[in-house]
């Protein structure tokens, strides 16, 4: 018999930051009726879906929570069941028999050799394989909707890598300690080419983008990471309180102090002097808080509306070069991305969707304004020499590569104006 599919919505108003019933984790999430983090709702919907039997090797005794939650498999399944996950909320996977039997005849495998891994990380490794099993299998699933979950992934991906608490900090999915770095930071090589990593799984997760062949999801690509780098940026420090703060929010958990008195400039800029780089630089992020950052806490956005105005900047039709053949599917996609944006707000109980979903809008010209001016920024500093950047970054701005960057064991290492 089929099995009956009920979607329960979690009402975003009534949650606050709480421990996650299954691991204790601090997360603000809700699935399958209880208040969870992303790891184990995953957890969870890859046991229902997948119909996995779990055993116990302690009889069903395994303590779970805080450093226990990777101990046992069934304890982990009991507990979910336990606090109130319900089994029929789970979308039941509809992949074709074949590709089914060939990912069952791997699986056990695969399991076999991940028992010992800590669960934290198989969990959240396997978060963009459960998604893109979804967005294929489900092709009625709301564009809006998937990105915004594909999103939550990348963020419990970014604890992982940017963690510099202790290993249980890691484990449980903690993120980083906030830490202050100096005004031009970079990320280092390897943690950009990470990013690009995430980023890319993440745009495959969504099925409009992965119909594009390679060379047209290459341009796709590179005019939505220069928009959503400024965007994110901008959301993280609106939601952390940085617009009173005068601080700037990084993907990582650090920030930087933008009316700091004594900021450190490159070496290779003494030659314009501090007035003029705080003319050029620092006067210009100041008032990025006030034509950014102030609208979004003015409308009160959040994580879903974040996700939706990506999703809408994802599938630009006026992208410069993009074949004209090509580009109907750009509006279609972006036709798609409207309907399901509102729709979502329906089924969340969201008054005044059509509202909303215009103020969002309304943000675009100051987020295209400030992605010019990045790369304008860009061409400024290669010109100049004023920083070796990575061609990771070239890429993304249409330059050539001046040179690669030394190799650090340090997450930042060069001071970088992007």
């Amino acid at each position: 018999a089929t099995r009956p599919t009920t979607i329960i919505r979690r009402d975003k108003d009534s949650i606050i930051e709480k421990s996650c019933l299954v691991c204790d984790a601090l997360t603000k999430e809700f699935h399958f009726g209880a208040v969870c983090c992303v790891a184990c709702g995953a957890f969870f919907r890859r046991a229902v879906s997948e119909g996995r039997d779990f055993k116990c090797r302690n009889d069903g005794n395994c303590e779970i929570g805080g450093n226990g939650r990777a101990s046992c498999r069934s304890c982990r399944y009991a507990k979910c069941i336990r606090v109130g996950m319900d089994p029929a909320a789970v979308q039941p996977s509809r992949g074709s028999i074949g590709v089914r039997r060939k990912e069952e005849s791997t699986s056990e495998g695969v399991d076999q050799r991940m028992d010992e891994t800590p669960s934290a990380v198989q969990d959240v490794l396997s978060l963009f394989h459960t998604n893109a099993n979804i967005c294929s299998s489900h092709t009625s699933i709301n564009a809006v909707e998937n990105f915004y979950l594909g999103f939550e992934n990348v963020k419990s991906l970014r604890r992982l890598i940017y963690s510099n608490g202790s290993l249980s900090d890691m484990l449980k999915g903690l993120p980083p300690k906030p830490c202050k770095v100096a005004l031009f930071t970079r990320l280092r090589r390897e943690a950009l080419r990470v990013e690009a990593a995430l980023m890319s799984q993440l745009l495959n997760t969504c099925r409009s983008y992965a119909s594009f062949s390679l060379e047209n999801k290459e341009m796709i690509f590179k005019n939505f990471a220069i928009y959503i780098t400024v965007l994110e940026k901008h959301y993280i420090t609106m939601r952390k309180g940085g617009i009173e703060q005068k601080r700037l929010y990084h993907i990582d958990e650090t920030y930087t102090e933008i009316e700091d008195e004594d900021p450190q400039f490159p070496p290779e800029a003494a030659s314009i002097g501090k007035e003029t780089l705080r003319k050029l630089f620092v006067t210009p992020i100041l008032n990025n808080l006030t034509n950014l950052c102030v609208p979004m806490r003015e409308m009160g956005m959040d994580d879903v509306d974040f996700a939706a105005l990506a999703t809408w900047i994802l599938f630009d039709p006026d992208i410069p070069g993009f074949p004209s053949e090509h580009r109907f599917q750009l509006d279609q996609a972006r036709s798609r991305v409207h309907n399901d944006w509102l729709s979502y707000y329906i089924e969340r109980g969201t008054p005044d969707g059509h509202l909303r979903i215009a103020r969002c809008l309304a943000l675009l010209p100051v987020v295209q304004s400030m992605a010019e001016r990045c790369k304008e920024n860009f061409h400024l500093f290669r010109v100049f020499g004023l920083f070796d950047y990575d061609e990771i970054l070239g890429d993304l701005y249409g330059f050539p590569k001046s040179g690669a960057l030394p190799s650090t064991n340090s997450i930042y290492d060069q001071p970088s104006w992007t």
